[in-house]
């Protein structure tokens, strides 16, 4: 995982819910928005950083899937936001 990916899903978690660390099995639609919302509104990212912000953890939630540690991928229902260009 990207260390910055890391540390900012390392601060949500300590910030939101009091841990330093949280079993795949919890890691649901709702977090995955909380934690969007945290990146884009708390530490005021763009949505191409909030997007590749989120890459490593649906990378490993995809291989949690694979290995079968978790039943369901946590993104199916995700859809992520549209990311205009801008244009002069």
């Amino acid at each position: 995982m990207c260390r910055y990916a890391y540390r900012h899903l390392k601060d949500f978690l300590a910030t939101k819910y009091n841990v330093t660390n949280i079993p795949f099995g919890k890691v649901d639609i709702i977090f995955i928005e909380a934690y969007f919302l945290y990146l884009k509104l708390e530490l005021r990212m763009t949505p191409k950083t909030v997007k590749y912000n989120l890459i490593p953890l649906r990378t490993y939630i995809t291989k949690a899937k694979h290995k079968g540690l978790i039943r369901q991928d946590s993104f199916f229902d995700y859809v992520s936001e549209k990311i205009m260009p801008k244009r002069p």
